[in-house]
């Protein structure tokens, strides 16, 4: 049961129902830019609009973290629904171009 919580509710002001909610875990690529001031732009291809920022890579992993369980929170707020974990596939290309 690493992916549940109990959640306690008391109800009536007297008796208390323990819920077990299940929770599970999604995976989300991450696409990191690098930002010409310094730091990283960082983008959840699958969310739409889910954009951070950190001062370094490990400050913008965390960042985005607590970005997209922000925008996840929201979606299920307004009743809509979560997207699955995406697989974008980010990679790169070398071309040539004038000098």
């Amino acid at each position: 049961m690493a992916n549940s919580r109990i959640i306690r509710l008391h109800v009536d002001n007297a008796r208390l129902f323990d819920i077990l909610t299940f929770m599970k875990k999604q995976t989300f690529n991450l696409a990191f830019e690098p930002d010409p001031q310094g730091g990283f732009t960082v983008t959840a291809p699958a969310l739409p609009g889910c954009v951070t920022y950190g001062a370094t890579l490990e400050e913008a992993r965390r960042m985005a973290r607590e970005a997209i369980e922000l925008y996840v929170e929201d979606l299920v707020a307004d009743g809509e629904k979560v997207p699955e974990s995406d697989n974008t596939l980010l990679g790169t290309v070398e071309v040539q171009v004038a000098k």
